[in-house]
């Protein structure tokens, strides 16, 4: 086996831990500009900062980026090994084409878009809750987590179709 197609299985490997790190990285920090923008973790006399919350959609769909990008360079590595030769790896590459064609057993990609569409609805109901519930609520707030919450949801929609429609240009 090249030395070429190693390399290429190892950057393969190296973008899928890619992956789970953004993963990561994006519950940490959600909660953590969550966490700003409910005030939790300051002392009694401290502001929260409740527009910090309209970043949180802005902050997912970017690490949802990232992360496309990085399975994208996965399925073109894939792609690429299951044309070449007749060898184990592209035995097994054949096998995963098939079986994301028929089953679409790999959907990891759908927690990175179903995580971030949660969170930016979870946002503008926050919002819509302010208006609602509040008797003297602040506008300006209430504006922020409805305009940033719908913006993210139909922002994420339309990056995950992008994606999708990569996706099938690829296999």
């Amino acid at each position: 086996m090249s030395d070429e197609i190693i390399s290429l299985r190892e950057e393969s490997v190296a973008a899928q831990s890619m992956r789970f790190d953004l993963a990561k990285f994006k519950l940490i920090a959600t909660a953590v500009l969550g966490s700003i923008a409910v005030g939790a973790g300051t002392t009694a006399g401290t502001e929260r900062l409740p527009y910090v919350m309209g970043l949180i959609p802005l902050v997912s769909i970017y690490i949802d980026l990232i992360a496309n990008t990085k399975q994208i360079q996965i399925l073109v590595i894939g792609s690429f090994l299951k044309g070449y030769g007749n060898g184990v790896f592209s035995e097994y590459e054949k096998f995963c084409s098939d079986l994301r064609t028929k089953r679409n057993v790999f959907a990891d990609s759908y927690a990175f878009y179903v995580s971030t569409s949660a969170l930016s609805i979870a946002i503008a109901l926050y919002g819509i809750g302010q208006l609602i519930f509040l008797s003297q609520p602040n506008f300006a707030e209430v504006a922020v987590h409805i305009l940033s919450g719908t913006l993210g949801f139909l922002v994420s929609f339309y990056v995950n179709k992008k994606f999708v429609w990569r996706c099938e240009g690829i296999n």
